[in-house]
């Protein structure tokens, strides 16, 4: 006790522990450019980021600001059409939930011209390409948008594609990143 006032321990039942982060693991991700039909691009890394044949796509760890909060993420510009740029991680541990986080940088977020078209950022399981969590962000949505599911039936590791698609790439400069997380405290261990 302080005179009138008594300091109590403060617990943080919300928190999880987050065991992988796309951003922290880009540098040991498989990355290509992937067609409808399964065609893929390879875009082999030089050393400090993936470089794709014949486009200036960005797949880096960088601080960006949505909706002026400061973020750490993974800057993925779609490439345009249905084609999608997609980060592979082959060993990514599971926790109790993943997420997914996105939204549009700069001054491109508030942008909502006619000719603007919705940013998908998603994250498939592979092998089975079953679709785990996916976010839609439309022209002129500002902030972070975020989706999570429980990662039960999962093997750990399990192998996990990231993908960033928006038909017309103008003006969606994009800030992504997914996480397996642990148990929150309120869970217990």
């Amino acid at each position: 006790e302080l005179g009138n006032l008594t300091l109590t321990l403060y617990r943080n039942d919300r928190h999880r522990e987050v065991l992988f982060s796309a951003a922290d693991a880009y540098a040991s991700a498989r990355v290509y450019l992937e067609r409808p039909g399964g065609g893929r691009i390879e875009c082999p890394f030089d050393g400090q980021e993936p470089r794709c044949p014949g486009a200036n796509l960005p797949l880096r760890p960088e601080w960006h600001e949505l909706k002026f909060a400061p973020r750490r993420c993974l800057w993925m510009h779609p490439p345009g059409g249905p084609t999608r740029l997609v980060a592979e991680f082959p060993t990514v541990p599971m926790g109790t939930r993943l997420a997914v986080e996105g939204g549009t940088i700069w001054e491109h977020a508030p942008r909502h011209e006619p000719s603007l078209t919705t940013t998908h950022v998603g994250v498939d399981q592979l092998g089975t390409d079953r679709r785990l969590m996916e976010l839609a962000i439309p022209p002129g949505r500002e902030g972070v948008q975020r989706a999570d599911t429980p990662a039960a039936g999962l093997p750990s590791p399990s192998a996990l594609k990231l993908w960033v698609q928006s038909d017309n790439p103008e003006a969606r400069e994009t800030c992504v990143d997914f996480y397996s997380l642990g148990a929150s405290a309120a869970e217990g261990p």
